[in-house]
């Protein structure tokens, strides 16, 4: 019975350090993904300010 209780005990030791790390990996996985489409969109925002000068677009007549 003592055997039992001491596998079951470090089974449930073990699942939940695997949850923490498994925690800890999609935490950082998200905050990745965030700082990538921040990023992104701030290269969009800048794009988007280099139509309001028609002068330097070289297909201008």
């Amino acid at each position: 019975m003592k055997v039992r209780r001491r596998l079951a005990r470090n089974r449930k030791g073990n699942s939940m350090e695997f949850f923490q790390s498994s925690n800890q990996l999609l935490e950082t996985l998200v905050v990745a993904l965030g700082a990538g489409l921040g990023a992104w969109g701030v290269v969009n925002l800048l794009e988007g300010y280099g139509n309001d000068n028609p002068g330097a677009n070289a297909h201008v007549r």
